[in-house]
């Protein structure tokens, strides 16, 4: 079963969300975030259910604007969305974003940190200690495999 948006106590019925927005102003289609965005939906559901996310480079659906899209999925280690026509540089990106999926898909995510006082840098960790660390102002970001 599939929804648009996940709700925690419909988590145990679905199987499919399109879309796991973090909160934007003035609407969740797109704009400034409110607050902070952190995976906390993935943190508790990780392994529940799949959540594809936009591979976009500013902003999306729920995506705040001006954060890379593909490394809110890659943060969260989502199914990323991929569109008719994408170059090959998209298709490259999907394909890394989809293999981080596959090999996280029954891992719990066990920890995620800030990694300076701006809050832009963030770190995902999983229970076989594969790490993504993303950086929403330069958009770089390294995966690192666990065991």
């Amino acid at each position: 079963m599939s929804s648009e948006e996940p709700t925690e106590y419909l988590t145990r019925s679905l199987d499919l969300v399109h879309h796991a927005p973090y909160a934007t102003y003035p609407n969740i289609g797109g704009g400034d975030a409110c607050g902070i965005p952190v995976p906390l939906y993935n943190l508790v559901y990780h392994d529940s259910i799949l959540v594809p996310w936009e591979m976009g480079d500013d902003g999306g659906w729920g995506i705040p604007k001006g954060d890379a899209a593909y490394l809110h999925c890659l943060l969260n280690t989502g199914l990323p969305y991929v569109w008719p026509g994408a170059d090959e540089d998209a298709i490259k990106r999907v394909r890394e974003a989809a293999a981080l999926a596959r090999h996280c898909a029954h891992l719990e995510m066990t920890n995620h940190e800030f990694m300076d006082e701006s809050r832009r840098i963030q770190r995902a960790t999983y229970n076989d200690g594969t790490q993504i660390t993303v950086n929403f102002e330069t958009r770089e970001y390294s995966i690192t495999y666990g065991e």
